[in-house]
């Protein structure tokens, strides 16, 4: 598969070439997840906006929040990090935040873009134990990724183990441009969510999906008609699988943010069960998103 950042040509060229150049934790990726990838990080809308600023309303406070001139030297918006399509759960968050991503950035070739995000805890190149970034030249940081330790700590309370970083879970956001302390995310998620959401939970084989934060609760409940309330709902249809839906706060939230604090010991276990039951999510046809159970109810509801 032919890859190219050049807004001239696209963001891709789909013909077959016969031999897969990107990797997912040293398997082949599939052609719909290097689709969708590069359809979010090299978004039309930033290139509509670099056109004519004038032309985009709801996007231009996220856009401008890099204070960037080119294209080619803002950070790209991240489309999702881990093995999505086979990840049992997956961690849903407003949006990523301005760090100090030098491999990810317009001009950044597209097989580096893709690995630094869907292999980023994989191998030593990128993270150390999921948590620890890895600066030029091969050390690890000193200090952890607040973040990162949160949704690892969360996915080793659901499974019961050890997670994986990467391989039991994946994580994205309802908004895929950076900024600094949410700046411009309340007026991106409409357009984001609309444009990307649903197909990025196609992508998902998740069978559990954690929504951190009120942004990403609030764009769930909207575009699904969910319940906004915190803790467990579901089973429900998304994107024509099963899943459970978890309600957390964020994790920069200043409140508790413990999985006990919103699920009881009851509801735990059967997230554990429903997780162990099969690897993926399967297909469901014939129905509609967020129909099949509703909220949780029962004796195991808090």
């Amino acid at each position: 598969m032919s890859l190219s950042n050049d807004p001239e040509q696209g963001v891709l060229d789909a013909r077959d070439e016969g031999k897969e150049e990107l990797l997912v934790a040293g398997r082949p990726a599939t052609a719909s997840a290097v689709e969708l990838f590069f359809r979010i990080a090299h978004c039309p809308v930033i290139d509509r906006y670099f056109e004519s600023p004038q032309s985009v309303t709801d996007c231009s406070d996220i856009i401008a929040v890099q204070d960037q001139h080119t294209i080619r030297t803002r950070q790209v918006p991240e489309p999702w990090r881990g093995d999505i399509e086979n990840a049992p759960i997956l961690f849903v968050s407003s949006n990523p935040s301005i760090g100090d991503d030098e491999h990810a950035l317009g001009s950044s070739p597209n097989e580096i873009v893709w690995d630094s995000h869907v292999n980023l805890f994989f191998g030593e190149r990128w993270t150390r134990n999921g948590i620890y970034p890895v600066l030029p030249g091969g050390k690890r940081r000193n200090s952890w990724v607040r973040y990162w330790a949160f949704v690892r700590s969360h996915a080793t309370r659901l499974l019961g183990r050890a997670a994986l970083p990467g391989v039991d879970y994946a994580v994205t956001e309802v908004v895929h441009c950076k900024s600094k302390d949410q700046i411009g995310v309340a007026a991106a998620t409409l357009q984001c969510v609309g444009r990307y959401l649903e197909d990025v939970l196609a992508l998902s084989g998740s069978r559990v999906i954690c929504v951190l934060g009120d942004a990403a609760r609030l764009a769930f409940a909207t575009r699904f008609g969910l319940p906004a309330k915190m803790g467990l709902t579901g089973p429900v249809i998304l994107a024509q699988r099963e899943r459970l839906l978890i309600f957390l706060p964020h994790p920069n939230a200043r409140t508790k943010r413990s999985l006990e604090a919103f699920l009881s010991a009851q509801q735990i276990v059967r997230c554990r069960a429903w997780l162990e039951n099969v690897s993926s999510a399967p297909l469901v046809t014939g129905a509609s998103d967020a129909l099949l159970g509703g909220p949780s109810t029962g004796s195991d509801d808090k």
